[in-house]
């Protein structure tokens, strides 16, 4: 990897850092919706400054090129996102749901306080 794509990789890695962390105190994301996107950051630090440390990993683990390698791992990071964010979207789903149960009965009960 050249210096200069690097140098390149290392500020976007900050930049993205940095914007992770202003949107968590601008409270637009909630540090647990956060953290792997700054673990990938972190990564992307690290990737910039030892780039060869990810090529013997891909070479170790079977890959031919170390962007075939990194495309994997991008590609697996987001499929494993999408099944927590699915499973947390289910989770809510089912909260709002007894929530509603919930408002709806009580609903009633007061309709028939009033009503008496």
């Amino acid at each position: 990897m050249s210096l200069f794509l690097q140098i390149e990789m290392f500020v976007l890695a900050i930049l993205i850092l940095y914007a992770i962390i202003r949107m968590v105190n601008n409270r637009s994301f909630s540090v647990r919706r956060a953290t792997p996107w700054l673990v990938i950051g972190l990564i992307l630090v690290f990737i910039s400054l030892f780039p060869q440390v990810v090529s013997w990993l891909a070479h170790r683990a079977g890959f031919a090129l170390t962007m075939n390698f990194l495309l994997f791992a991008a590609v697996l990071f987001l499929f494993v996102l999408e099944i927590f964010d699915t499973s947390s979207s289910s989770r809510k789903e089912e909260q709002i749901k007894q929530l509603i149960q919930e408002v709806s009965l009580l609903k009633k009960e007061i309709e028939e306080k009033t009503s008496k």
